[in-house]
């Protein structure tokens, strides 16, 4: 039950998608855990819905709907499947209507809040990169370091393990 109470609106997964610039960098869900959620959520331990981005945008939210994703895929995918089932459109028409290109190499989140209703825009998922404290997950598991401090757990990337390795 506490983990249902920490979705969050498509509205907000756009605003995140565009702030961070995610499409972009071209990112995949592996990169804006490691790139993203860990180091912004690393002072106060948290999962991302607990961080100050998400709270400035509502915060946490009721789950509706649980979602799936793949480490090494693009994050877009993530979104674009979440606005697939929100908007009950088709990919043909989706990507009419939101892609920059016409064959989803670029969402256009600005686009999207724009033009979808509030009714799209205030359904709610769960994903476990924004619901789970990650620094308790994944932290020194699927990255083969163990970080402690604060400054190792914002670090961009990992460079912990990297400094304290020893040969065998």
């Amino acid at each position: 039950l506490e983990l249902s109470r920490k979705g969050f609106t498509v509205r907000q997964l756009l605003q995140f998608f565009t702030c961070k610039c995610i499409a972009r960098k071209r990112m995949t869900t592996e990169e804006v855990v490691r790139d993203i959620i860990i180091p912004e959520t690393a002072k106060g331990q948290t999962c991302y819905m607990d961080s100050d981005f998400m709270k400035e945008r509502g915060g946490r939210q009721v789950a509706k709907k649980l979602v799936s994703h793949a480490w090494k895929s693009p994050f877009m995918n993530t979104v674009v499947n979440i606005l697939l089932d929100a908007t009950g459109l088709d990919t043909e028409e989706l990507t009419r209507k939101l892609s920059t290109d016409g064959i989803w190499r670029q969402l256009d989140a600005t686009k999207a809040l724009v033009q979808l209703s509030n009714d799209v825009l205030d359904q709610t998922y769960w994903l476990c990169i924004f619901a789970v404290n990650e620094h308790k997950s994944i932290c020194g598991d699927c990255w083969d370091c163990k970080p402690k401090t604060e400054a190792e757990f914002a670090a961009p990337t990992c460079t912990f393990a990297t400094e304290n390795v020893t040969a065998p």
